[in-house]
């Protein structure tokens, strides 16, 4: 006669159990992903009307107005012959700017007032590039501080500084 009292050991886990795991940790890496996403975006609205003129006055290469509206920093750093040449070479180099995916934004604060730096994954006529914008202020208000473009179609000294 066989022994209907075997000991039955409990399972380590069901299905149910994992799958909820799973779904609750997946749930939080959306959530955390598009709160990241969203403050990104959020981050670039105050001074898309200074990225857009910046970037329509780049492809009418028309630099001097860019540089006599930028901020003090950027106009200490560089003197103005020298912002034009290294902005129309990289416009040479580079060709007109076409579009552009938000990379990070981030607030920079060396010696001063903070800074906001929006950096960029752009298509140029002639390829592609990081594009780095720092600004002071905000909307309207805001004044460039540096630009940084960096792509394998410029000279090494044209890809990072403030002109």
């Amino acid at each position: 006669m066989a022994e209907d009292n075997q000991i039955q050991t409990p399972r380590r886990g069901s299905p149910a159990i994992f799958a909820t795991a799973l779904g609750i940790a997946l749930g939080f890496v959306v959530v955390t992903f598009g709160a990241m996403t969203m403050s990104m975006y959020l981050g670039e609205r105050p001074l898309k009307p200074a990225i857009e003129n910046y970037f329509a006055k780049y492809n009418a290469s028309d630099f001097a107005p860019i540089y006599e509206s930028a901020a003090k920093p950027l106009q200490d750093s560089v003197d103005q012959d020298k912002f034009m040449t290294n902005q129309q070479l990289i416009h040479e180099k580079l060709g007109e700017y076409q579009s552009k995916t938000i990379r990070g934004v981030k607030i920079v604060r060396e010696r001063g007032p903070a800074a906001t730096v929006i950096t960029y994954d752009a298509t140029f006529a002639k390829g592609p590039a990081t594009v780095a914008l720092a600004f002071q202020g905000t909307g309207v208000d805001a004044k460039l501080v540096s630009t940084e473009f960096r792509s394998d179609l410029l000279p090494r000294p044209e890809r990072r500084g403030r002109g």
